[in-house]
């Protein structure tokens, strides 16, 4: 064992055998250098606001992890009579339908269901509920089994980017309040940390290089054999004169990257579904309290 100065610390994040993602950055003050660092899980953080930026990060690493093509995207939304005035009502209320939906799944043999639910509070009041769940049941059944208003599941379809949109839309700056929610069988992604796989020289190259660059390109799926970058992304800190790179890969052939084709008369697109959520809030506002 050895201790180091200076260097590059470099963070790679696993999430599941398909995603990986790659943080870089200086470090000065020194460090113990040794064996090759075993993987750790990564911790959940204590905020489950999405306005949270590690909040959001956890929640990113979390669907690639364990969400793929053939899950769903189910929106759940109240009709007025049933509309809860309070968003901790509210996620009771899914809570409720989340255990029939295990009940009628444990009596039909399947496991339980897998799930993320984000719930969502506009500026105006109205509260409904994004939900990534397993694909191992039938859509029909999920939406029936929701009572109190509109319910659409949607397959997942992932592009080069894996769900890189899905994840996006539901972790967008809310305008309102937007809360998640893990259920606790899902695993959880895991990170390694290195303090020599990356140099001084070609961290400072890679500094120079642009971000959509070959060159970059070439060096990330290199060191991640069987990989394609998808998002290389480099912030300068002013304050230590540093930079901060991230690198998103993908492994080659994941789902084999084919969007599925959507059911005849379904939204088969993330800004179908928001025009539907948008047509039924308009079509019923919410109470006046």
């Amino acid at each position: 064992m050895r201790t180091m100065e200076k260097g590059i610390k470099t963070i790679t994040t696993y999430c599941g055998d398909d995603e990986r993602e790659i943080s870089l950055f200086a470090f000065t003050e020194p460090v113990r250098v040794g064996q090759r660092s075993k993987k750790k899980k990564v911790s959940a953080p204590k905020q489950k606001n999405l306005n949270d930026q590690n909040a959001r990060r956890y929640f990113r690493q979390l669907v690639k992890t364990n969400f793929r093509k053939g899950d769903y995207h189910l929106v759940l939304t109240y009709d007025p009579e049933n509309l809860p005035e309070e968003i901790e009502r509210a996620e009771q209320l899914v809570k409720n339908y989340l255990r029939r939906v295990n009940r009628w799944r444990s009596s039909t043999n399947l496991s339980a269901m897998k799930y993320i639910y984000i719930t969502e509070q506009s500026s105006t009041g109205r509260i409904h509920h994004h939900l990534l769940v397993s694909g191992d049941m039938d859509r029909q059944q999920l939406e029936e089994m929701w009572k109190l208003g509109y319910a659409n599941a949607d397959k997942l379809r992932p592009t080069k980017k894996g769900l890189a949109n899905i994840i996006a839309y539901l972790a967008k700056d809310p305008k309102g309040r937007k809360r998640w929610h893990p259920s606790r069988n899902l695993r959880k992604p895991e990170y390694t940390v290195s303090y020599t796989k990356t140099s001084i020289a070609k961290y400072e190259q890679l500094s120079l290089w642009p971000e959509d660059s070959e060159a970059t390109k070439t060096y990330c799926e290199k060191q991640n054999k069987g990989f394609e970058l998808t998002e290389f992304v480099k912030k300068f800190n002013q304050v230590t004169g540093t930079w901060y790179m991230y690198a998103m890969m993908r492994r080659i052939g994941a789902d084999n990257d084919i969007a599925q084709t959507p059911s005849k008369g379904r939204p088969d697109n993330l800004a179908a579904t928001q025009r539907l959520l948008d047509g039924y809030s308009a079509a019923h506002p919410p109470r006046r309290i």
